[in-house]
């Protein structure tokens, strides 16, 4: 019982959640798509949002290869716009950066530079509860100076369960995989 309180709380340590009000932005980090946006798009309609933002993702080795080949594959950015579109969000509504990106801090740094020339800004982040107390730092980080409010709202479709994580191998992996990024981070950024 000890043993399962401390691996919970290892899980639930890396869940981070502001308060949300409406902002200008919902922004949807990549790296999973269907949970995130379908929070994005709960938000949206529930007036948090008044557009939903969502960086340009980078393309994995091979992919313009297997394209030249006439195979349809999407990338992250193209997943979660190709979703919003499904949900009715309005066309002018969904917006994407022009960078773009590997991992959270070029995500961030994408999203600094969409938004570059703002006066004032709020943002809320959409990920997975896992990647939420990583990605939060690390936008806080990118933005420090600049006039703008972040808040975060990991998704409720996530995949992984927080309070089980060590029972399922790929679980497992996640978990362990972002204690190492955020040790990372820390440290280098």
């Amino acid at each position: 019982m000890i043993v399962e309180n401390i691996l919970k709380g290892l899980g639930n340590f890396l869940t981070y959640r502001t308060g949300i009000e409406p902002a200008d932005y919902i922004v949807v980090l990549n790296g999973s798509s269907y949970d995130r946006v379908r929070e994005a798009v709960d938000l949206y309609r529930n007036g948090f949002g008044k557009k939903i933002l969502i960086p340009e993702s980078f393309t994995p080795c091979g992919y313009d290869e297997i394209r030249d080949l006439g195979i349809k594959l999407l990338d992250f950015c193209e997943i979660n716009v190709a979703v919003l579109r499904k949900y009715n969000i309005a066309e002018d509504d969904i917006k994407t950066t022009l960078d773009r990106s590997f991992g959270t801090r070029e995500e961030a740094i994408s999203v600094k530079n969409y938004l570059d020339g703002a006066e004032t800004i709020s943002l809320i982040l959409v990920t997975s509860h896992f990647h939420s107390r990583r990605a939060y730092k690390i936008f806080k980080k990118v933005f420090h100076g600049r006039n703008i409010k972040i808040m975060c709202q990991p998704t409720k479709y996530d995949h992984i369960d927080m309070n089980n994580w060590w029972k399922v191998g790929w679980q497992r992996k996640w978990i362990l995989f972002e204690y190492l990024k955020l040790a990372y981070y820390s440290i280098r950024y």
